[in-house]
């Protein structure tokens, strides 16, 4: 069901589960007229699931997270995910690697899947393509991760909204490092984590 929060402020009638949510946050039976505009629709699920648009909510999220699981991490130094996952590790998180293709990453085990992982996961960045985000999703929700952080270029409406109605955060799109650095998170939280 979608929370009254999340209704389009103007007067359109949203299809969810064989109902009409309007514009007042009211349910309506499935009669009359149906005006479902999926392309606004996914276009608002975009933005309100992405915390890109909540910097206090981004905030608290890299500020309080401590375990971060990269899923896609390579184990070559001039990729993206190994050089993010390494400045995550720099700025204090405990980074698990999860990449079935590879063993080990400088030293550290690299896990098959996040349910292999030793230790309760906060967030879950991705460097996989979009059409890989419905199974990590999937995932992420079976082993109680807070937080699914989709990198630049990868994002899925369906699966951000899987991952929101299952209690979890959502960034899609978005460079977990550059946010970090844009909302000046080191100073604020690298004692939290300690």
């Amino acid at each position: 069901m979608i929370p009254v929060s999340l209704i389009i402020p103007v007067n359109i009638i949203i299809n969810h589960d064989n109902l009409f949510w309007n514009s007042t946050g009211n349910a309506a039976n499935e009669t009359g007229l149906q005006f479902i505009y999926v392309g606004l629709w996914r276009a608002y699920v975009k933005r309100m699931l992405n915390l890109k648009e909540d910097e206090r909510a981004m905030r608290e999220v890299l500020a309080h997270a401590k375990v971060i699981a990269v899923v896609g991490h390579s184990d070559k130094p001039a990729r993206t995910s190994y050089q993010i996952a390494q400045f995550l590790r720099q700025a204090g998180y405990t980074v698990y690697p999860v990449n079935p293709t590879v063993k080990e990453i400088d030293g550290q085990p690299s896990y098959a899947s996040l349910k292999q992982v030793p230790e309760p996961v906060d967030l879950v960045n991705v460097f996989r393509r979009s059409e890989y985000l419905p199974e990590i999703v999937e995932e992420a929700i079976s082993i109680g991760a807070q937080t699914v952080w989709a990198q630049l270029g990868i994002s899925e409406a369906a699966s951000a909204l899987k991952a929101m109605s299952a209690g979890l955060n959502v960034v899609m799109d978005a460079c977990i490092k550059v946010e970090y650095l844009r909302l000046g998170i080191a100073a604020s939280s690298q004692t939290k984590r300690q």
